[in-house]
């Protein structure tokens, strides 16, 4: 995914299942604090992810909230938000899926809900 998408992005979601040695993702704690300072961050990771802490102090650092421990709870919440968002904005700018972040969501049900007649990617 280019940046662009991420920059017209109103909500970027950050799941972290974290597994050690088979999946670091390090690389998405680049990633995360680079967007995080946006206000449009969501963040979660399963109980036991490897490696969050930092993630996790930053986020409430920053947000106030804590991360999510339920990938549907973590993707309910990006749904409550956008629906804020479009009811707070003419245009919703298009939300960038966790499924296109991680890889283990993909095709998660979340994927096709619509929000008042706009479409999540």
């Amino acid at each position: 995914m280019g940046r662009k998408a991420l920059l017209n992005a109103s909500i970027i979601v950050f799941w972290v299942p974290r597994v050690l040695p088979d999946m670091p993702v390090f690389t998405t704690n680049v990633e995360f604090g680079y967007w995080l300072h946006t206000g449009k961050v969501l963040y979660g990771r399963p109980e036991g992810a490897k490696k969050t802490k930092y993630l996790d102090w930053l986020y409430k650092t920053d947000t106030n909230k804590e991360p999510s421990t339920s990938l549907e709870g973590l993707l309910e919440s990006a749904v409550n938000f956008a629906n804020q968002i479009s009811n707070d904005s003419e245009i919703l700018k298009k939300v960038v899926p966790c499924s296109m972040l991680c890889s283990t969501c993909a095709r998660c049900k979340y994927g096709a809900i619509s929000l008042h007649a706009r479409e999540l990617l």
